[in-house]
């Protein structure tokens, strides 16, 4: 026990320092190197008063089952390992997480073996879904959403849980990862007098041939969290994509100006991809409106029979309104 505060001390004390001295210096922050392992932990309940005094059996089920769709939507994209349910308990570390301190993320990364750490908090009715980086323990994203008043939260916490996780792979900067090639054993090989780089890019992303690709360099600019406003983006080469197969695209270098930029593991965007995205950064209301899509189908129903209880009355009304008309011709 000694040794474990000996140690959370040490790394508060040398993370302290590296910032003050990056501080002190008005030197660039450090380099995003991108991310594929993820941890991902159980929802931490809060203020369970404002649920009505507790948590019932259907609710507390719906509240384990967003661990679990928020790792779906995670691995469907097929760009991430993220650790499973069985790793993370043998680990002794499958349990709610809140608010992290930069020590506490570091050493839980280390200890889950993850670059990426998420968190997920609720909160009477607010959903909070928050990103942090293993390596310095900074904060790379994080967003809340109102829950709708009028749906039961365990109807629509997971659903919620879920776009909230694809808001964050929105966010990301980068589409691809710069990948070895298998013959020359680097990442940029010649053909027919092109100079070529292979991309993996995922299984839900639409690249086609002709779109461009962008190698990026990602520095940490302030302590806001990365994905949101505390970072600067800069553009080191640009290519074109000559095919895609297998989640792998082929793209021809057009324009380099740092070779270093290009290398394995070095971060990819497609604009196209982004466009596609159509990421916008003070859009939390879309979010909320998936409660209102669980409303719509009972809605729906409501208004049917409406219209059921209305359509004899409307019938009876044409009726005496045509022999209305009928007594006035005749008269």
């Amino acid at each position: 026990m000694r040794i474990t505060a000996v140690f959370h001390f040490a790394v508060r004390l040398f993370l302290l320092f590296s910032c003050s001295i990056g501080l002190s210096a008005h030197a660039e922050g450090p380099v995003f190197n991108g991310f594929e392992k993820i941890a991902v932990f159980p929802v931490l309940l809060e203020g369970a008063s404002g649920l009505g005094g507790g948590v019932d059996d259907a609710t507390a089920k719906s509240l384990d089952e967003v661990w679990w769709q928020v790792r779906e939507e995670l691995t469907s994209t097929g760009r991430f390992v993220v650790a499973s349910r069985a790793f993370l308990q043998r680990v002794d570390a499958f349990q709610p997480r809140g608010v992290l301190t930069t020590a506490d993320a570091v050493i839980l990364s280390r200890h889950v073996e993850a670059e990426v750490l998420i968190t997920v908090r609720l909160k009477v009715r607010s959903l909070t879904v928050a990103v942090w980086e293993g390596k310095d323990g900074s904060k790379l994203w994080e967003e809340s959403v109102e829950l709708h008043p009028s749906v039961l939260v365990r109807d629509q916490v997971g659903a919620v849980g879920k776009s909230l996780v694809r808001r964050f792979i929105a966010h990301l900067p980068f589409q691809g990862i710069t990948q070895l090639d298998p013959l020359t054993r680097q990442p940029i090989y010649e053909d027919g007098g092109r100079r070529l780089v292979k991309v993996k890019t995922g299984l839900g992303a639409r690249i086609a041939e002709g779109d461009v690709a962008q190698w990026l360099q990602v520095r940490r600019s302030s302590l806001d969290p990365l994905l949101q406003g505390g970072a600067k983006t800069e553009i080191t080469a640009v290519g074109k994509v000559v095919s895609v197969k297998d989640q792998i695209a082929t793209v021809e270098l057009t324009r380099i100006a740092d070779s270093r930029g290009v290398q394995v593991g070095g971060l990819v965007a497609f604009p196209s991809e982004i466009e596609r995205l159509n990421v916008k950064s003070d859009d939390k209301a879309r979010v909320s409106e998936l409660a209102m899509q669980i409303l719509q189908p009972a809605q729906r129903s409501v208004d049917e029979e409406s219209k059921k209880e209305t359509r004899p009355l409307a019938t009876t009304l044409s009726i005496l309104a045509s022999i209305a008309a009928v007594l006035l011709l005749a008269f």
